[in-house]
């Protein structure tokens, strides 16, 4: 692929390599080690690719498309872990998943309609408060591998930043539908 497709490169790193990120976690104990590298490189990753192809003038339309997807895939896939091993409130999580499917739904019909949607400043808040939260959130449940139940020793605290980011993830998700709902409206009257 070469040096010219290096973002599309790392953007699809975070899609191959959130497999790992579930196997890792399920193994558990020392393996968590592992799971907190590969959630530190989805967000490094992320951060890299966009900076490369933007500072480059190498912004393809397979990374527009794909570095989204890789987004959702691989944050949806730490928060899936965290909900499977006890850190996460099934409510919080379903916060977090809708509003990325309702952006993504958003953002399919102002394609049809022949709009681009801007990047809005609550989801480049909502990037970063995901970003910080996930981070955080592995490290206390890394921190607490050894304990005798490592859910109930960090589970309090893993709940309240998981709820901080799923509020913060939801009002960017309503942004962007009030934002866009002229456009709803004119693809619902259809």
């Amino acid at each position: 692929m070469g040096r010219r497709h290096l973002p599309n490169i790392i953007t699809l790193a975070r899609i191959i390599l959130s497999p790992f990120f579930i196997l890792f976690f399920c193994l558990g104990g020392d393996w968590l080690f592992a799971a907190f590298f590969v959630g530190l490189l989805f967000e490094i990753t992320d951060f890299l690719d966009g900076l490369i192809a933007r500072s480059t003038n190498r912004v393809t339309g397979f990374g527009k498309i794909f570095d989204p997807l890789a987004d959702s895939i691989s944050r949806f896939t730490v928060f899936l872990c965290l909900l499977w091993g006890g850190y996460a409130n099934v409510f919080a999580i379903a916060i977090i998943f809708y509003r990325d499917a309702l952006v993504a739904s958003v953002r399919t019909v102002a394609a049809y309609e022949n709009v681009i949607v801007a990047a809005r400043f609550s989801g480049k808040l909502k990037a970063v408060v995901q970003s910080i939260g996930i981070t955080t959130v592995l490290l206390v449940v890394m921190w607490h591998r050894h304990d005798a139940d490592p859910q109930a020793a960090s589970s309090g605290i893993t709940g309240v930043i998981i709820w901080f980011v799923a509020v913060v993830t939801g009002a960017s998700g309503v942004d962007y539908i009030k934002a866009n709902w002229h456009l709803i409206k004119r693809f619902a009257s259809r």
